[in-house]
């Protein structure tokens, strides 16, 4: 490490790498938890891809049967997740110090195959990641998943994609980043290619494969736009992890992988969301990770905030659908939070009286309803 980053001492995101970096988790958790430990040393953040991405099953069709085409595209889908994850098994990213780093070398079980080190670029350097740009990353791991492959770009690899035509990712964990399309497929429902994202300082990039025309745009006068079917994914997780928690129903390890998973989640909260009952049931989504991951400073800012945004709501006219919604999520979350039985009675009566029963608000006041 270089004189000047280690007289800053800055935080940082870096790029390391460890032979078992599913099994550091509970070690870190435990190094940041050591009284003894001065705050500037301490791990900001942290995220384990081999832990987010789970290996996926590899159904091998009987000998006498043929696949059919949603068989082989679901096998050929859990290979590619499978490849990711092994691509990705010994990255461990850290949000720390210089100093942090030091310490954290100290540490006895940072040795054999527990041990983290750097991984580096071409010149040897120490590679870290801005802020932005690892946000991105945690999204893309969680949100593209068998479609996403990570890989060192090198010599002829890098032209290829100099070629390519540039255009900007319209949705989704890059949305509003520039791309190039590398490759080319033309299919019975029509074109599909593979688009380029550079990730970090030393050349690696996301392939992101079979994208449609719709999935990007050539203008960069696009605002940036959260995709819903992510957050869909991230509220039926937290649901089913909330209801396993108020049941009692989590063993240690269970507990362990869960408040790993609501912590990546957590990470996507400066996430820019353009369209307001979006980005509304987003931050209540974001203070239910809060709450589950009984952080009180981060409990205390999603509270304020979701009751400035309920006295907002309550100035607006009755009736539209999409305030209802919106002022269901705004309630669930607030009696998550504060535990007050208020929220949970007037949840009660919208979602019974004003919303279908198909509606996955129905699902969080059965959840809420165990909750004493």
């Amino acid at each position: 490490m270089n004189v000047d980053k280690r007289n800053e001492n800055r935080l940082e995101w870096y790029v390391m790498k460890c032979r078992r970096a599913t099994d550091v988790a509970a070690d870190i958790a435990a190094y940041n938890s050591n009284p003894a430990l001065q705050e500037q040393d301490r791990i900001a953040d942290y995220f384990i891809p081999a832990k987010t991405i789970e290996r996926q099953h590899v159904a091998k069709p009987a000998s006498d049967a043929r696949q059919t085409m949603m068989e082989s595209l679901r096998q050929e889908s859990a290979l590619r997740s499978n490849a990711l994850r092994n691509t990705l098994r010994n990255f461990v990213f850290l949000q720390i110090r210089p100093t942090g780093l030091a310490v954290l070398a100290q540490e006895p079980w940072n040795g054999e195959n527990k041990r983290i080190f750097h991984y580096r670029d071409r010149s040897g350097d120490e590679v870290t990641v801005g802020q932005k740009m690892m946000t991105r990353f945690i999204e893309a791991c969680m949100e593209f998943g068998s479609k996403l492959e990570i890989c060192t770009v090198q010599g002829s690899r890098e032209s290829e994609i100099a070629k390519g035509l540039k255009v900007t990712v319209r949705e989704g964990a890059f949305a509003g980043l520039e791309a190039e399309v590398v490759a080319l497929q033309y299919k019975s429902d029509g074109l599909r290619f593979t688009i380029a994202v550079k990730l970090f300082s030393n050349g690696s990039v996301a392939y992101v494969h079979d994208r449609k025309p719709e999935d990007v745009i050539i203008s960069e006068q696009d605002s940036y736009v959260f995709n819903a079917d992510f957050i869909d994914r991230i509220e039926d997780s937290l649901l089913t992890i909330l209801k396993r928690r108020i049941k009692h129903k989590e063993t240690l390890e269970q507990l362990e992988d869960n408040n790993y998973q609501i912590r990546s989640y957590y990470q996507l909260r400066n996430a820019g969301i353009d369209k307001k009952d979006l980005a509304l049931r987003f931050d209540a989504l974001m203070s239910i990770c809060a709450s589950m991951l009984r952080s009180s400073s981060a409990k205390a800012k999603y509270t304020r905030l979701l009751k400035r945004r309920l006295r907002e709501m309550r100035q607006q006219p009755a009736g539209d659908a999409v305030r209802t919604r919106s002022l269901a999520y705004l309630l669930s979350a607030l009696f998550l939070s504060t535990k007050d039985p208020v929220y949970r009675d007037e949840l009660k009566t919208i979602v019974q009286g004003q919303l279908p029963p198909t509606d996955i608000l129905h699902r969080h006041l059965v959840i809420l309803r165990w909750l004493k």
